[in-house]
């Protein structure tokens, strides 16, 4: 289970946390929610007032759906993080498990080589093309679209465009593309996608069959544990695709996915990475989040591609032929290398 955070049962406008999910007072660690959800989970029988507590349960998130959208992130002190924290933890402290698992060809994570090294000058490190280190992230103290400052993660994309409308490299800087591949394409790995928003129907394929899948394999639970579910993940799959003016605005998804990536299969369940839409590509492609454990045993560096933008493309659409094609940029000295040793250094001829 969960560790138990303090109690915050509110913050500023947002619901009062109501008693049947806070966590019981008597030795256990779950819920009244939990207690419920878990059974029906385990296929056993819910008395008739347990689904009335569920429905009560749905007035609770659908108020809190509609306060979050009017919430607004802000620099906070770390006291005021920590409260917002706590609550939203029991705001969310049961996390329906739509796992899907993935085969992921290539990654592709863009650099700028004098953002990572501090010189513009060639990348021989592996270490600058994996996620970067905790002391560089605690100095950094920023939130990410799946990661707080108490944590690292590789963020990579589906294709090479994706990447640059993430980073939005600038013109005459090296920049470095890591090609990250599965070492084995055939063993599958552990996603959460990301797929409950309307605005991704018909724009994101991955997302519509993750959809699909989810609605066929849930008919057989009591529609007010769907609506739950549903909106959870309504709820998720909005901080995942709004537009963001400030790394604050990604609190909330930084604070569920550190989460959930820090589960493992004791808790019933183990995450690998984050599966995403790119707002940076009007989310037709996936980001990825890896965790580093996840890395080191699933994945290795296949390749390395070095060049320099002399014109950039971002404001039209991707006309990529393949995830590997650049059509949002003019490049001019790309150089491309597979010698890659043991030690993680990469040899450029």
């Amino acid at each position: 289970m969960l560790t138990i955070p303090d109690w915050q049962e509110t913050y500023k406008g947002l619901p009062r946390i109501p008693e049947f999910k806070k966590y019981l007072r008597n030795g256990t660690t779950l819920t009244d929610e939990q207690i419920i959800l878990f059974k029906i989970y385990d296929k056993k029988s819910v008395a008739a007032v347990e689904i009335n507590i569920l429905e009560k349960l749905i007035s609770f998130y659908n108020s809190l759906e509609t306060e979050l959208k009017k919430l607004k992130y802000e620099p906070i002190s770390l006291e005021e993080l920590d409260k917002f924290k706590n609550y939203i933890f029991y705001a969310f402290n049961f996390i329906p498990n739509i796992s899907n698992y993935f085969r992921i060809e290539n990654a592709y994570r863009l650099v700028v080589n004098e953002r990572v090294q501090k010189t513009n000058t060639t990348i021989t490190d592996i270490g600058f093309l994996k996620y970067p280190s905790m002391d560089i992230v605690k100095d950094y103290q920023r939130f990410n679209r799946c990661s707080t400052p108490n944590s690292t993660l590789l963020y990579c994309a589906q294709t090479i465009d994706t990447a640059l409308l993430e980073i939005r490299p600038p013109t005459d800087k090296l920049v470095t593309i890591g090609i990250w591949k599965q070492k084995n394409y055939n063993q599958e790995i552990i996603g959460y996608p990301i797929s409950h928003n309307d605005i991704l129907r018909g724009v994101n394929q991955r997302a519509d069959d993750t959809l699909e899948y989810y609605s066929k394999s849930t008919t057989h639970f009591p529609v007010q544990m769907q609506d739950i579910m549903n909106t959870f993940l309504r709820i998720l799959a909005s901080e995942f695709t709004k537009e963001v003016s400030s790394h604050f605005d990604y609190i909330i998804s930084a604070l569920l996915s550190e989460r959930m990536l820090q589960m493992n299969s004791t808790e019933g369940r183990k995450y690998d990475l984050m599966v995403y839409p790119s707002v940076g590509n009007k989310l037709k492609t996936e980001n990825y989040a890896i965790k580093p454990s996840s890395l080191t045993e699933y994945f290795c560096l296949s390749e390395a591609i070095e060049f320099e933008i002399s014109r950039t493309l971002y404001d039209r659409p991707s006309t990529a032929l393949n995830p590997q094609s650049i059509s949002l940029a003019e490049i001019k000295n790309m150089r491309r290398t597979m010698d890659i040793d043991s030690t993680g250094r990469i040899k450029w001829t």
